[in-house]
């Protein structure tokens, strides 16, 4: 079975860096084994790893290197390999698709605020 959010929300300045991850569950409660393969419809959506055997997190974040302000929208396609190896032309993969939506800010300002000192 392939699990989680189907939405994952981010938002980030382009001068901040990435962001905190956010972790989608996968689970083989099956008696088969689970191979999966994840996927992403843009380059600015990275993975901590992006495949993986039976039960993990898939840790998701995204790179805003590059990017200007505005909103963007991707999907990650996790696909259960282990059919597919088995018979790849009478089986169509198991596949969960998540939402990914990335709200990137202008750049933010750093100001530091020092208290007076006379003598």
């Amino acid at each position: 079975t392939l699990a989680g959010n189907a939405t994952m929300q981010f938002t980030g300045a382009t001068n901040m860096g990435p962001g905190t991850s956010q972790s989608l569950l996968i689970f083989n409660d099956g008696s088969g084994a689970l191979n999966w393969l994840a996927e992403a419809s843009a380059s600015w959506i990275m993975f901590g790893d992006n495949n993986g055997g039976d039960s993990a997190l898939l840790d998701v974040n995204v790179n805003l290197l590059g990017l200007i302000p505005g909103t963007y929208n991707g999907v990650v396609t996790i696909t259960n390999q282990s059919l597919v190896a088995l018979k790849p032309d009478a089986l169509l993969p198991e596949q969960a698709t998540i939402k990914i939506s990335l709200q990137v800010l202008p750049k933010q300002q750093h100001e530091l605020y020092l208290p007076l000192i006379r003598r």
